[in-house]
C-alpha cells in the first residue's frame, strides 16, 4: 500500500532560509566573486530542493531569483534591466531551480517507493515463512494421519482374520458333517460364504496397509508363468460354462521367469475376477501370455462394457470401480485393480488398459522375466492363499435365490404382501426369510424389477436396498411415486452407506423408514408391522367413509328420485291444470273477435289481441317448462342423427314465421351423430332460434353450423354475427330465468340455454359459448359420433 507523502513544515522553512544564508554570505564576498549574481544562488537552491523537495525548491528558487535582482544584478537595488542579457539569464535560473526542485522530488519518490517496496517484500517474506511453516505442519500432519491408518487397517486386517479363522473353522467343520437338518445347513452356507467374502476384502485391506507402509517383501522364485497361467484359468472354466462364456488362454508352452509368484497370481486372479465380473452371458474372454524384449506380456480381453477413455487410469487408483455408487451392478472394496498396480510395480513392471478389438476392456500386464540383481531367488514359490482364490470363484458365480424364502412357514393366504427388493442373494434371502414368518413375500433383485413387480403386484410394504443394479433404491422411489396406485404404499430403504444427505432425500421423497445395516430381525418386523399395521388401519378407515358415503349418496339418490317424480307429476298437473284455462280463456277470446267484432271499439279489440298474445307465451313458458323437467328423465334413445339436415329444417321454420326477413345460412354437409332424436331437435331448434332471434338487428344476418376441434374433442358449432353478449355474465347464460338482454329488446323466456345444456349434459358431451357484443356468438357442442364415423363427419 503507497504511503501519501506530507510536506513537512520544518523542511520548507529551512529551504527558504538558504537561500538568505547565501545572500548574506555573497553579500560578505561579493567584491571577490563581482558580478557572478547567481553564484551562490544555486547551490542554494539545489540544496533546498534536496530538503524541501518540489515545494522547496520551487520556494528557493522564487526568494534567490528576487534576491539576486535587486542586490547583484546592476543597477543595484532596482528591478531595472540595463543589459538584455540579464533578464536570459534571470529566466535560465528560475528553470534550473524548478528542474532541480523536479529531480529532488523525483529521487525522493523513488525513494518512497523503494522503501515500501522493501517494506512490502519483508511483509511477504514473513507471511511466506508463516505459510511454508503452516504446510510443512500440515504435510507432517498428514503424514501422521497416513501413517496412522495405515497402522489402523494392518491392525483391524489382522485382527479380523484370527476371529474370520475361528468361524470359518467351526463352520466348515459342521457343514462337512453333513448331519445337519436343510434350514440349518442353508444358514451355515450363508455364514460361510459371506466370512470367506469379508475374509477376502480383509486380505485387501492388509494389502494395501503392508503398501503404504513399505512392507510389502517380493519373495522372487523361478516360476514357470505359463504353467501358472494355465493354473489360474483353471479356476474359471466352471464359470465360463454357467455363464456360457467363450473363455479361450492362448499361451506358449513353457515360459521360465524369475518372479513372486503368489503376487503374480494374485494379478491374474484379479484381472480375470474383473473380466468375468464384466461381462455378460454369452460373451468372449482371452488370456494371452507371450514374450517380448525378456518381458512377459498378460493380456486379459473382454468384450463387456469396456473401460471408459476418462476413466482410465482411475479404475487403477483405491476404491474406485468405475460405475457410481448407487446404480453399480457388482460388489466390492474397489481394490483388485489397485493391488494389480501395486504387485506390478514391485516387479518393476507396468499395466496399461484401453479397447479391445471389437469392443470391451483389453488389460495388459508386461513383466521382466528376470529379478533385479544381487536379490534372493528361491527355488519354491509361495502359493496363492486359498480362502481367496476360492471366495473369488463363489463371488463371481453368485448363487440362484430361494424359490420359498419362508420355506416350511404357512402364512395366511390373505396375509399383508412385503415386496423385498436388494441385489444381494444372501440378503434377499435374510429378509425374505426374516419377513416370511408373519406376511407374504415378494423377491426382485434389482431395482427395475423391484418397479415391474410393485406394480403388478400392488404389495402392502416394499422394503428395498439403495445401492442396486439398472435402477438404484432412491430412483425407484422417484418411480413408484409417479403412480397414483402406489402413493400409499409404505417403503423401508435398507443401506449400509451413512449417508444423511440421501436419508433425508428419501424421506423427502415418500420414504416412510431408513434401516442402516447391519440390523436385527426383531428390529425388522418391529417397523415393517408398525406400518403395515398403519397402512391396514388407514385403509379400513377408507373403506368404512367410502360405505358412508355411498350409503349418503345411495339415500340422497333416493331421495332425489322421488323429488324428480313428484316434480314430473306437479309438472304433469300444473300443465293440464293450466292448459284448461288456458285453452277457455283463447277460445272464448276467439269467439268474442269472430262474434262481436263489430260490437267492439278499437280498444277492446286491441285488449282482446293483448290477452290472446298473452296466453300464447303462457303456452309456451308451460311447454318450456315441461321440456325442461323431462330432458334429465326418460330412457335416452340413440338414434343416427343428420344434423345438416334438421338444421335446415329447423331454419326454414324459422324462416316462415317471418317472412319478409332474409338471412344468410351456411350449413356444412353430412354432419352427423349419435344422440336422442327428440332431444337433440331440441337443442339445435333452442340454438338456432336463439341466432335467429339476435341477428334481427342486423344489416346481413348470417347463421353458420360447421364442426371444429377443439383440443381432442370434436364440436359441433352454431355461430350467429348478431348482437352477442358481454363473456363476463357467461356464467348466467345456462341458468333458467336469466337473461343477459332487456325483454324489449330481445323478448325470450330465458329456459332455452338451459334445457339444451341439460340435454348435452346427458348425452356425455359438453356446451360451450364464446362472444362479444356486437359481433355475434358461437355455440358448440359435443356429442358421441355416429357408428362408423369419425369425428362426427
Amino acid at each position: 500500500m503507497r504511503v501519501q507523502s506530507r510536506i513537512n513544515p520544518l523542511r520548507l522553512l529551512l529551504a527558504a532560509l538558504l537561500p538568505l544564508a547565501a545572500f548574506i554570505l555573497q553579500s560578505i564576498f561579493w567584491a571577490a566573486i563581482r558580478p557572478f549574481a547567481w553564484f551562490l544562488f544555486f547551490p542554494a537552491v539545489f540544496f533546498s530542493s534536496w530538503i524541501g523537495g518540489m515545494a522547496g525548491g520551487v520556494i528557493a528558487t522564487l526568494i534567490a531569483t528576487l534576491l539576486a535582482w535587486w542586490f547583484f544584478i546592476p543597477p543595484e537595488n532596482s528591478f531595472a534591466l540595463e543589459d538584455p542579457f540579464t533578464l536570459g539569464s534571470i529566466g535560465l535560473f528560475m528553470v534550473m531551480g524548478v528542474l532541480f526542485g523536479y529531480s529532488q522530488e523525483r529521487v525522493r519518490r523513488a525513494n518512497r517507493q523503494t522503501a515500501e517496496a522493501l517494506a512490502a517484500a519483508r511483509a511477504a517474506n514473513e507471511q511466506l515463512q508463516g505459510a511454508n511453516e503452516r504446510i510443512t505442519q500440515l504435510y507432517e500432519k498428514t503424514l501422521e494421519v497416513d501413517q496412522l491408518k495405515t497402522r489402523f487397517f494392518a491392525n483391524v486386517s489382522h485382527e479380523l482374520r484370527t476371529p474370520l479363522t475361528l468361524i470359518l473353522g467351526p463352520v466348515t467343520r459342521r457343514l462337512a458333517a453333513g448331519n445337519l437338518v436343510p434350514a440349518e445347513q442353508q444358514e451355515l452356507q450363508v455364514v460361510e460364504r459371506n466370512a470367506r467374502l469379508l475374509y477376502r476384502h480383509v486380505s485387501d485391506l492388509l494389502d494395501v496397509s503392508k503398501l503404504d507402509a513399505g512392507r510389502m517383501q517380493m519373495e522372487y522364485a523361478r516360476t514357470d508363468l505359463a504353467a501358472l497361467a494355465r493354473f489360474v484359468a483353471s479356476h474359471f472354466e466352471v464359470l465360463a460354462a454357467e455363464k456360457q462364456i467363450r473363455f479361450t488362454v492362448d499361451t506358449i508352452d513353457v515360459l521360465p521367469g524369475q518372479v513372486d509368484t503368489a503376487k503374480c497370481q494374485r494379478v491374474l486372479l484379479n484381472l480375470l475376477s474383473n473380466a468375468f465380473k464384466f461381462t455378460p452371458d454369452h460373451g468372449a474372454i482371452t488370456l494371452s501370455l507371450a514374450t517380448m524384449e525378456n518381458r512377459a506380456v498378460i493380456r486379459v480381453q473382454d468384450n463387456g462394457p469396456g473401460v471408459p477413455a476418462a476413466l482410465r487410469e482411475a479404475v487403477f487408483e483405491r476404491f474406485q470401480q468405475g460405475e457410481s455408487d448407487a446404480d453399480r451392478r457388482f460388489g466390492g472394496t474397489g481394490l483388485g485393480l489397485a493391488i494389480v498396480r501395486e504387485f506390478v510395480k514391485l516387479h518393476n513392471g507396468e499395466v496399461t488398459v484401453g479397447a479391445a478389438p471389437g469392443g470391451g476392456a483389453l488389460f495388459t500386464v508386461s513383466l521382466p522375466l528376470a529379478a533385479p540383481a544381487g536379490v534372493e531367488i528361491r527355488s519354491v514359490s509361495a502359493k496363492l492363499d486359498a480362502e481367496i482364490d476360492r471366495q473369488a470363484m463363489e463371488e463371481l458365480r453368485g448363487r440362484p435365490p430361494l424359490a420359498t424364502p419362508a420355506a416350511g412357514t404357512a402364512v395366511a393366504v390373505d396375509a399383508p404382501l412385503v415386496l423385498v427388493v436388494e441385489d444381494n442373494p444372501d440378503m434377499n434371502d435374510f429378509v425374505a426369510m426374516a419377513l416370511g414368518q408373519t406376511y407374504r413375500v415378494a423377491t426382485a433383485f434389482d431395482g427395475r424389477e423391484g418397479l415391474a413387480k410393485a406394480l403388478s403386484l400392488r404389495p402392502d410394504l416394499i422394503v428395498s436396498d439403495v445401492m442396486m443394479p439398472h435402477l438404484s433404491g432412491d430412483r425407484m422411489v422417484e418411480e413408484l411415486r409417479r403412480h397414483p396406485e402406489l402413493n400409499d404404499v409404505p417403503i423401508v430403504m435398507l443401506t449400509a452407506k451413512a449417508d444423511d444427505e440421501l436419508r433425508v432425500k428419501l424421506l423427502k421423497e415418500g420414504v416412510q423408514d431408513y434401516i442402516n445395516k447391519p440390523f436385527s430381525t426383531e428390529e425388522l418386523l418391529a417397523r415393517a408391522g408398525v406400518l403395515i399395521t398403519g397402512r391396514q388401519r388407514t385403509m379400513q378407515e377408507l373403506l368404512r367413509l367410502n360405505a358412508d358415503l355411498e350409503r349418503r349418496v345411495e339415500a340422497r339418490t333416493i331421495e332425489l328420485t322421488a323429488a324428480n317424480r313428484e316434480l314430473e307429476s306437479f309438472a304433469y298437473a300444473v300443465s293440464h291444470d293450466l292448459r284448461a284455462p288456458l285453452r277457455a280463456m283463447t277460445g272464448f277470446s276467439q269467439a268474442l273477435l269472430e262474434d262481436y267484432a263489430s260490437r267492439l271499439d278499437g280498444e277492446a279489440k286491441v285488449f282482446l289481441e293483448q290477452i290472446t298474445i298473452a296466453v300464447r307465451k303462457m303456452g309456451e313458458l308451460i311447454d318450456g317448462l315441461l321440456i325442461l323437467s323431462r330432458c334429465t328423465r326418460g330412457e335416452l334413445r340413440h338414434d343416427r342423427l343428420d344434423l345438416s339436415a334438421l338444421a335446415a329444417a329447423i331454419l326454414d321454420e324459422l324462416a316462415l314465421t317471418e317472412p319478409g326477413r332474409t338471412v344468410a345460412r351456411q350449413i356444412e354437409p353430412r354432419l352427423a351423430a349419435s344422440g336422442d332424436e327428440r332431444m337433440i331437435g331440441v337443442v339445435l331448434r333452442n340454438l338456432l332460434g336463439n341466432a335467429w332471434k339476435y341477428t334481427a338487428k342486423t344489416a346481413e344476418p348470417l347463421i353458420r353450423i360447421y364442426t371444429e376441434q377443439q383440443g381432442d374433442e370434436h364440436f359441433f358449432c352454431v355461430a350467429d354475427n348478431g348482437a352477442g353478449f358481454d363473456m363476463g355474465h357467461a356464467d348466467k347464460l345456462f341458468q333458467p330465468f336469466q337473461r343477459l338482454h332487456r325483454q324489449d329488446e330481445f323478448p325470450g323466456l330465458g329456459i332455452g340455454l338451459a334445457t339444451a345444456q341439460r340435454i348435452i349434459h346427458r348425452h356425455g358431451g359438453e356446451l360451450r359459448a364464446v362472444a362479444e357484443p356486437g359481433r355475434g356468438a358461437i355455440f358448440s357442442f359435443s356429442l358421441p359420433p355416429a357408428a362408423g364415423d369419425q369425428g362426427g363427419t
